[in-house]
């Protein structure tokens, strides 16, 4: 997505003040460590190879690529109005991470 805080930004204004916004994402580690995991060096295979090539077709892109660390997206989410984010408890749902925004 080359315009990530854009598209949070238009998400925050469609949905109501009680409405809830997830994000769901790849569950890579937290912070980026050469060991990593299985899961975090196929995310960056495809971020190298698919992912940040497409979002640098965009001029302007903020070029964030597959590997999107919480710190990252949380970064966003407040330049996109919203007070934080939350990563939520959801176990069991493959590479994936879930994260409210946060009003």
């Amino acid at each position: 997505m080359p315009n990530p805080v854009e598209v949070l930004e238009a998400l925050r204004h469609a949905v109501r003040d009680d409405g809830v916004v997830v994000i769901m994402d790849e569950a890579v580690a937290d912070r980026f460590a050469p060991d990593g995991d299985d899961l975090e060096r196929i995310m960056y295979g495809y971020s190298l190879l698919v992912c940040l090539p497409d979002s640098l077709s965009t001029p302007g892109s903020a070029a964030t690529g597959t590997v999107m660390r919480p710190a990252v997206l949380d970064g966003y989410a407040r330049h996109a109005g919203f007070s934080g984010t939350e990563v939520l408890p959801i176990e069991g749902f493959a590479a994936f991470r879930f994260t409210r925004l946060v009003r």
